[in-house]
């Protein structure tokens, strides 16, 4: 148990990728309490960002993924790499939170945000 609301938002993370595959409502639903609890993140926002473009929700989804990438804040490269994998921060900072994430990712989000929808 926890009122923290960082790692509230973390378990509803969690907790919308357990639904993902099997209930698209729960899926959004927990997304949307991930960032209630907790604003900062970048995989939360990245992922409902990405539900509402692929369902035509267009301005929406371009201003979460927008946050995600306000949101971000190390990038992997050769000034800062990832030295120590079992680092339990760097893996709840990449995996749960997004805040630190690779070029790749970052241009992944920069693309969805700059892309032309119909």
């Amino acid at each position: 148990k926890t009122d923290n609301p960082e790692i509230l938002s973390m378990i509803e993370y969690a907790k919308a990728f357990y639904h993902m595959e099997k209930d698209k409502k729960k899926y959004v639903e927990h997304l949307i309490k991930s960032i209630e609890h907790y604003d900062k993140h970048v995989n939360n926002f990245k992922a409902l960002g990405k539900c509402y473009l692929k369902i035509g929700k267009i301005e929406k989804g371009k201003e979460l993924i927008k946050r995600a990438l306000d949101n971000i804040q190390v990038i992997y490269n050769e000034n800062y790499p990832i030295t120590d994998i079992t680092d339990i921060d760097e893996f709840f900072n990449y995996y749960y939170k997004g805040t630190h994430t690779t070029e790749f990712v970052k241009e992944d989000l920069e693309e969805l945000l700059n892309r032309k929808y119909k």
